[in-house]
């Protein structure tokens, strides 16, 4: 899986500003059967843990904690970022 993603993740240094290495995984998420072979993985990753939800603090998207959630019959806590809110 690693090699996998590291052919087709792209980086994007220096961007959006000096310091800061943007990962760019589109290209994941328009192949359909990696997008679901990362999903599944997450999850077996995981699923030993038993967990009883899934959380993240959203930072650019919520790509694959919500299917991977759905995979373990579990919830998924979207956590939002203050800034972000809409009051």
């Amino acid at each position: 899986m690693e090699a996998k993603l590291k052919d087709v993740i792209r980086d994007f240094p220096d961007y959006p500003r000096s310091g800061i290495l943007l990962k760019d995984i589109s290209p994941v998420l328009m192949d359909t059967g990696l997008c679901e072979e990362v999903i599944c993985t997450f999850a077996e990753r995981i699923r030993k843990l038993n967990i009883d939800a899934i959380a993240k603090v959203e930072s650019s998207g919520f790509w694959f904690e919500p299917a991977s959630a759905q995979q373990l019959n579990v919830s998924f806590v979207p956590i939002r970022m203050s800034a972000k809110l809409l009051v």
